[in-house]
């Protein structure tokens, strides 16, 4: 592979990289498994895959359909939005659905995980857990089923390091590309790409929360244009113009969580009520802060222009909703 296209390593033949992508479109993309890397004396060794771990992988693909008929809204059709200035360029390639960026293996287990972690919502009633911690104990487990999705796509990287047999996650950078070497982790081990693994991080930052707060902060859904009350402080990180697509991102996560934590309370339900997550709504003129000319039929001064004005109104109505600073 190179930026010009793909070279056979038989014939010499180059497939350019518009070539490719018609293929990508047509649905002639696949991959092939090429080596298993395992735990050596002195670290991570590769070797060949036997036909058993072959055809084990092919034959995930026909339990798609039996494991996501028991979850919300099926498999993650939902489209990934094309952003291929900046983000998504895996759609050129045909990669136009979130389901697409998955292996029939990794779908199949991040359904089962799916269905397991919904269970709880019918099992801890039962178990005399209050309707707060039904909902606190789903939330922190979903979250881990995100985190292992960001390790478990067809973007994870194998990581270089001789020591580690892990994986680099989907997210070492804002984009989706087509990562033509990816690594597959093993989802239901102890080690890196996997459920447990994932679950661990969401302990620690609850050590680190319980242990630093002495007060449960309150938490809302809603637009800093719409906010009430006054607040002590707010912290922000600011979008910076058109150099990432955030909720196009954001859709990655998105349709999995709206799909494990479905059902578990009217206000989560209505936050994840859309198929995707919110981006620019021009009737409210409100919504995502990028500067996109896409969502502006392709006026760039527009869209600009839309960016700085909308970032002004929220730092007005942060600056309105602080309270004063009262020195001793």
């Amino acid at each position: 592979m190179s930026r010009s296209g793909a070279k056979c390593p038989c014939c010499g033949t180059l497939m350019t990289m518009e070539d490719i992508r018609f293929e990508g479109r047509g649905g002639r993309l696949g991959a092939v498994m090429t080596a298993v890397v395992v735990d050596g004396q002195k670290g991570k060794e590769y070797r060949l895959p036997t036909p058993h771990e072959i055809a084990m992988a092919e034959a995930a693909g026909a339990e798609i359909e039996r494991v996501f008929k028991d979850v919300p809204f099926g498999l993650p059709e939902e489209p990934i939005i094309e952003d291929t200035k900046r983000n998504t360029w895996c759609v050129q390639y045909g990669l136009n659905q979130w389901w697409k960026l998955f292996t029939p293996r990794q779908l199949v287990g991040l359904g089962n995980f799916t269905i397991t972690i919904r269970e709880l919502i019918y099992i801890l009633p039962h178990q005399n857990y209050e309707s707060s911690w039904i909902e606190a104990i789903s939330s922190y487990l979903s979250l881990g089923l995100d985190r292992l999705v960001d390790r478990s796509s067809t973007q994870c990287r194998p990581d270089p390091t001789p020591t580690q047999s892990g994986v680099i996650n989907t997210f070492s950078r804002f984009a989706l590309p087509v990562t033509w070497d990816f690594a597959e982790g093993i989802c239901i081990s102890n080690g890196s790409g996997s459920f447990v693994h994932s679950l661990e991080w969401i302990g620690r930052y609850l050590d680190i929360s319980f242990n630093q707060f002495l007060f449960s902060p309150s938490l809302v859904f809603r637009s800093v244009l719409k906010t009430s009350g006054k607040l002590d402080l707010i912290i922000t990180d600011p979008p910076y113009y058109d150099s990432i697509g955030y909720a196009v991102l954001m859709d990655f996560f998105y349709v999995w969580l709206r799909r494990t934590l479905n059902g578990l309370s009217p206000e989560i339900d209505q936050a994840f009520a859309e198929p995707l997550a919110p981006k620019w709504n021009h009737d409210a003129n409100d919504g995502e802060l990028i500067d996109d000319a896409s969502r502006f039929n392709g006026d760039k001064a527009a869209s600009k222009q839309n960016y700085e004005d909308g970032m002004a109104r929220a730092f007005q109505a942060c600056h309105a909703a602080l309270e004063p600073v009262h020195k001793a």
